[in-house]
């Protein structure tokens, strides 16, 4: 992946959103999963530049983003108005956008809120129920999110989203 510059912004929630921008063409807004930075989209952000304006950010609480304490603060309600006022602070007028996981949830709620924003809307690793076992590690997360750091709870839930396949080839 070719290297591109983190940027910031500093919306009026008082949030400074980090991002990286790349391409030419319509706009699009990749919205990344749990804990992860604009970084989980990988070589994908190289092939989305070559056919749109990119936008990847760094959710609240990720990467170059602010890590506001107050926990109440990590909504997907939230994290798409960060997105929504982002792209309006940079003149974005309306995106295709796309959500990885929990990116999926908040790009859902962006286009709830801004229906006229959003041109399209592609959700990956998204869920259409949660079961016994999402419900539980949604509780221990919740957990982890009020007891703990963001530094600390973030990179937990890591070891329940990523494959241990991908922990040995990627220990870094």
């Amino acid at each position: 992946m070719e290297q591109v510059m983190l940027q910031k912004r500093l919306l009026p929630s008082g949030h400074e959103i980090a991002f990286v921008e790349k391409g030419s063409g319509e706009t699009l807004l990749l919205i990344p999963a749990t804990g992860v930075d604009h970084t989980v989209w990988g070589d994908h952000l190289d092939f989305f530049a070559r056919y749109f304006h990119v936008y990847a950010i760094d959710n609240l609480g990720t990467g170059g983003s602010s890590r506001p304490d107050n926990t109440q603060e990590y909504t997907e309600d939230i994290l798409a108005r960060d997105a929504y006022e982002l792209m309006k602070s940079l003149g974005v007028e309306q995106a295709h956008v796309a959500g990885i996981s929990m990116g999926s949830i908040v790009s859902q709620q962006l286009a709830i809120q801004h229906p006229d924003f959003v041109r399209s809307l592609s959700l990956y690793n998204t869920w259409g129920r949660t079961d016994a076992f999402m419900r539980q590690m949604f509780q221990i997360w919740k957990i982890l999110v009020h007891t703990q750091p963001m530094s600390f709870a973030g990179p937990s839930m890591l070891h329940w989203l990523l494959s241990e396949a991908f922990w040995q080839e990627h220990p870094e």
